[in-house]
């Protein structure tokens, strides 16, 4: 501005050898100083700003850093919890899988009855888990679960079922009164017969060697042969309800029919064939069971009262030996010969020799002493 004004004082003087005054000298020195010295200050003041600025600059870049680690850790931490998390749960889920395990085994073998139940478990077990155990604890299961194995076909509603003792044969009363022998290996039915619409179905049974299909009612007993349906043997009903009726021979020539209970008792043995009666012996005790020789000449009974044994002859009726052994669990006829069997021991058996109508054995005929 100092010089500005000097150039104007010139041009005003009309001629370059203006010199200015003293006081003016002065006055353009010290504006020139002045402004020297405001130069400065500004060149400080902006330096100075620089250096601020870049360390703000520095300071919020080291900040930032900071942040940006303290979120990485934030984050690590953050995933070893869910890592740790989902540990544990698993570890739960773990020790979950094994308890509902432990209880489906012990279910298993302490309740049966619930082994539909213990199923529900070890699958429980299994789906949270699989491991040896759960593995082990459904193979288990699922060997018991009843499985359907074949689905017959009926006419009305099923009153009655019964097996054979061998599982071959299937004997189904139906609600339209007809009794249906099935053979379950080839799931065809062998035969059918009707059922009296008059009487009461008691039951449906087999006898205990298979070969006879027993029918119980109000109107009676009947045996029917499983292999043909044959009507083989029929009684009518008494007081007390017939119980059972069991097979003597293996060609099943005869029929041992028990009835009553206590003095009534009677055994009623008829010819399968003829349907003849053969004989009806009496006994004053429960019989357990039956059975006829091969000839249809002998009967032997079994009761529970005092464990006795009888031996009657059929023809002339008779009793022919009576004993008591509290060591016989079974009676039955082998060719010729009465076989006694000892429950104490499986597979020893002892007997007696029947031959001209004598008892030869350990047991000595009362009728003979």
């Amino acid at each position: 501005m100092t010089e500005r004004w000097l150039a104007e004082s010139r041009e005003a003087a009309g001629g370059e050898d203006y010199r200015p005054t003293q006081l003016q000298t002065e006055y353009i020195a010290t504006s020139r100083q002045a402004a020297s010295k405001l130069q400065r200050k500004f060149l400080i003041g902006t330096a100075v700003t620089l250096v601020v600025v870049a360390l703000l600059a520095v300071v919020a870049y080291l900040q930032r850093q900071e942040a940006e680690r303290q979120r990485k850790e934030a984050v690590r931490q953050q995933t070893i919890a869910d890592e740790r998390r989902v540990e544990a749960e698993r570890q739960s889920r773990i020790a979950l899988s094994r308890q509902l395990a432990a209880q489906s085994q012990a279910m298993v073998s302490q309740q049966p009855k619930l082994i539909e139940r213990a199923g529900l478990l070890a699958i429980e077990a299994a789906q949270l888990h699989p491991s040896l155990e759960t593995d082990q604890a459904l193979r288990a299961v699922l060997a018991l679960l009843p499985r359907a194995h074949l689905s017959l076909p009926c006419k009305g509603d099923v009153q009655e079922v019964a097996f054979s003792p061998d599982g071959d044969s299937l004997l189904v009363a139906d609600g339209d009164h007809v009794l249906r022998c099935w053979n379950l290996p080839k799931r065809q039915e062998k035969w059918q017969t009707p059922i009296e619409k008059d009487s009461n179905l008691l039951g449906i049974s087999f006898s205990s060697d298979g070969r006879l299909c027993i029918l119980k009612s109000s109107n009676g007993s009947s045996a029917y042969e499983t292999a043909t349906g044959r009507l083989i043997a029929k009684g009518k009903q008494t007081a007390a309800f017939d119980k059972e009726i069991a097979v003597s021979s293996p060609r099943a020539r005869f029929a041992a029919v028990f009835s009553g209970e206590g003095p009534s008792a009677r055994v009623r043995v008829s010819d399968t064939a003829t349907q003849r009666l053969l004989g009806e012996v009496p006994s004053d005790w429960d019989v357990v069971e039956a059975q006829v020789d091969d000839r249809g000449r002998f009967v032997v009974m079994h009761g529970d009262r005092g464990v006795q044994t009888r031996i009657w002859a059929l023809s002339p009726l008779k009793e022919f030996a009576r004993f008591s052994d509290n060591t016989v669990q079974r009676v039955f006829f082998s060719p010729g010969r009465l076989v006694l069997c000892d429950h104490r021991e499986i597979g020893r058996v002892v007997g007696a020799t029947l031959a001209n109508h004598g008892w030869r054995g350990r047991h000595r005929d009362p009728a003979q002493e």
